[in-house]
Order: C-alpha cells, then structure tokens, then sequence
C-alpha cells in the first residue's frame, strides 16, 4: 500500500466526519507564470530609502549609546567596558562605510538602468590668440577682416 493510500484511509473518514472536502491525492498543476507587475525603479528607490533611514537611525543611537558608555567608562574605570567601547565605536565606523556603499550601489543601479545622476557640465575652453583665432577661421571658410593698428592712433 502506497503513502498516499494509507493517508487517504486515514484522513478520509475524517474529512467525511467533518463535512469537508479532503486535499489529498489532488495534485494541483499550474502552468500560469508570475508575471512582476511593480514598478521597479519605484521600489528600488524606496528601498535604498528605507535601508538608507534605518542605517542612519541605527548609527544614531549607536552613537548615543557610545557617549554614555564613554562616560560609564571613565568612571568605573573597567577594561570590560573598554573593550566594549571600542567595539561599539568600531561597528559605528562599520556603519559609516556601509552607508557609503549604500549610496555607490544606488549610483551604480542608476547607471545600469541608464539614468544619469544628475546635471552633467562639459568645460570646453578655448585659448588662442587673435592672429591663431582668425588662422581656425579662416581654414573653416569664414571671411574674416583685419585691420591693422598703430600704436600713435
């Protein structure tokens, strides 16, 4: 007698005792496919949002609690603490550069997804002389004048 036999014997009876129908030997099959329907740039955003918030709070009273186990530490004097009080001021500096990476992998995503972070300024500067300005416009076909000055004028 195979598993399912044994467990539709038993369950069987009871499901019939109880007035409800039994799940057993039904195999459901599916062929429908998740399709994600979300907005992803949305929930990406919001995500580095919330991870960004919860990391500064989390420093926040991280650094709360390092002045007050600084304070605990100069008075009672303990190495314990000590050791404590470096280890908190070590998670903090942690945290710190976690945040950081938070933001490097925010700009990364923003660059995959093509977007550009913000306003891009192009310096292009040109320094010639007169004589050399008139030469570059000359060899593009612009007619230029000149006129020659003389220091007495």
């Amino acid at each position: 007698m195979s598993e399912n036999e044994k467990n539709k014997k038993i369950w069987d009876p009871l499901s019939e005792s109880l007035g409800i129908e039994s799940d057993l030997g039904k195999e459901e099959q599916s062929n429908q496919i998740a399709v994600y329907e979300g907005n992803r740039r949305t929930e990406i955003d919001s995500d580095y949002e919330l991870s960004r918030q919860t990391t500064i709070d989390t420093l926040m009273k991280a650094s709360d609690a390092l002045d007050e186990l600084t304070g605990l530490a100069r008075a009672s004097q303990t190495p314990r603490i000590y050791e404590v009080l470096a280890t908190l001021t070590s998670t903090i500096l942690n945290g710190s550069k976690d945040l950081l990476e938070l933001s490097k992998k925010k700009v990364e995503i923003e660059k995959l997804s093509g977007e550009e972070t913000g306003p891009t300024t192009v310096n292009n500067n040109l320094i010639l002389t007169t004589e050399g300005l008139q030469k570059m416009l000359e060899d593009n076909g612009v007619q230029t004048k000149t006129r020659e000055i003389k220091n007495d004028e």
